[in-house]
């Protein structure tokens, strides 16, 4: 009987890349399950599809379907984003790659007949077969470096060659701390990239009502000053509470032209801003708009702003891209489109936006696991 083998191509590729898994070796239409998983920071994610073998005892992910599983349909890729958090841990946990100079681990397992997600970890389990992929954030041509210049922390990312490359300021949210994988697959599709801390992280504040615009308007001069990155201007991308920082950038730097936005805050939220040329009020934050459902705590009630509190980005010269999950539920995307309809008429041109039905609020790079 021939053996069973799993087959990869490439076996080893950057995150946002495709990769063919096939199986072949199988008996003519024979029922299997492919499994799928990584651990990662001790989370454990795992996914799988229940397919039938061609008459040729072949399975492949790119052309047939899955019948069942935590994806169904025809989906080359679907084991890789379909990933949940495995039974063992409880709910709500977030896939975080911590050290992007290493790759994603993914075992691929392959099992007799249908199996259900419930029977799928039992130990007892033998596999026909098995084998590994790589997945990358971080190109291995691709440099990396930590950043203490001045009042500035964060990681800088600049791909191989001379340059100068065009440039990239990327933020995370309110929850503190330095996201760095976004940047580095960033930085290996040819973008020099600081990714930029505030909060949390090294010897910055762990106080909120410490951080300050001053700090956003340094890093971006700075960045936007290197001889790598291109002089023509800079982009920003910031997620939740980034879209704050990454706004305010917009209007104090001249430097950058585009701003995109992920599930952002765009107005003065939460506590006022510092800023040397004065503190900028906020909104108020009602604690009492928090709903408390089945799968966590709704926050779109939460924040009621006025129009006066929203952040006139039009009063610089970017260009500004939201990213919509309309599932969100920590940040309302009425408020976005609030957002949006207060441009004047003369500045909607550089206001565009992109809406994700039943996305909610971290829409991250492609084919990672999203469960939280």
């Amino acid at each position: 009987m021939t053996a069973v083998r799993i087959g990869a191509d490439p076996i080893e590729a950057l995150m946002d890349e495709k990769v063919l898994i096939t199986v072949d070796g199988l008996s003519p239409n024979e029922p299997v399950t492919i499994k799928a998983s990584l651990e990662e920071d001790n989370k454990k994610f795992s996914s799988y599809g229940c397919f039938t073998s061609t008459r040729r005892g072949r399975v492949d992910l790119g052309t047939q379907p899955s019948l069942q599983g935590t994806y169904t349909g025809v989906d080359s890729m679907g084991l890789l984003w379909s990933m949940d958090q495995e039974p063992c841990h409880e709910m709500h946990i977030r896939f975080q790659k911590r050290d992007v100079t290493n790759p994603v681990v993914v075992n691929i397992k392959v099992f007799k007949g249908h199996i259900t997600w419930d029977n799928l970890f039992d130990p007892h389990l033998k596999p026909l077969a098995e084998s590994q992929i790589y997945r990358r954030y971080m190109a291995k041509s691709v440099r990396r470096e930590k950043v203490g210049h001045g009042n500035i922390r964060g990681v800088l990312f600049t791909p191989p060659g001379p340059g100068p490359f065009p440039g990239v300021i990327d933020m995370y949210g309110g929850g503190g701390g330095l996201f760095e994988h976004r940047a580095a697959l960033l930085a290996s599709r040819g973008f020099c990239v600081l990714a930029l801390a505030f909060f949390l992280y090294e010897d910055l504040t762990t106080v909120f009502t410490d951080i300050t615009a001053d700090y956003f308007i340094e890093a971006s001069k700075w960045f936007s000053g290197l001889s790598r990155v291109l002089s023509t201007g800079i982009g920003v991308i910031g997620l939740s509470k980034g879209g704050v920082y990454a706004l305010e950038m917009s209007r104090h730097s001249s430097t950058v032209k585009a701003v995109v936005l992920i599930n952002a805050v765009s107005f003065y939220s939460d506590v006022p801003l510092k800023f040397s040329k004065g503190d900028i009020p906020c909104t108020e934050f009602h604690f009492d708009g928090i709903v408390p459902t089945k799968n966590g705590l709704d926050f779109r009630k939460a924040q009621q702003p006025s129009d006066d509190f929203f952040i006139k980005a039009w009063e610089s010269n970017a260009s500004v891209l939201c990213i919509v999950g309309e599932d969100d539920h920590c940040i309302n995307p009425q408020l976005t489109y609030r957002f949006l309809n207060l441009v004047p008429k003369e500045h909607k041109h550089r206001f565009h936006v992109i809406k994700y039905p039943g996305a909610g609020h971290l829409i991250e790079p492609p084919f990672a696991p999203h469960c939280i």
